[in-house]
């Protein structure tokens, strides 16, 4: 998921959405040839969970960076 705008980037995913990562990394990963059970996914959901709360704060932190109010 690519936010489309600065506002997007400061949201979290959605359930739907982190959902959405998970299997396509597990059916990414399993026409790479792997074994990605079905028991796995609620792990790789967990980990899609981990990397977008990442991707918020750091989203956040550049975005107080860039406001000319809060610099002196």
């Amino acid at each position: 998921m690519i936010p489309a705008t600065p506002a997007e980037a400061l949201r979290a995913a959605t359930r739907d959405q982190l959902d959405a990562i998970a299997r396509e990394y597990a059916d990414l990963m399993r026409a790479l040839g792997h074994e990605v059970p079905e028991a796995n996914i609620p792990v790789l959901r967990r980990a899609a969970a981990i990397q977008d709360a990442w991707r918020v704060a750091f989203a956040r932190v550049l975005d107080s960076a860039n406001d000319t109010e809060a610099k002196p």
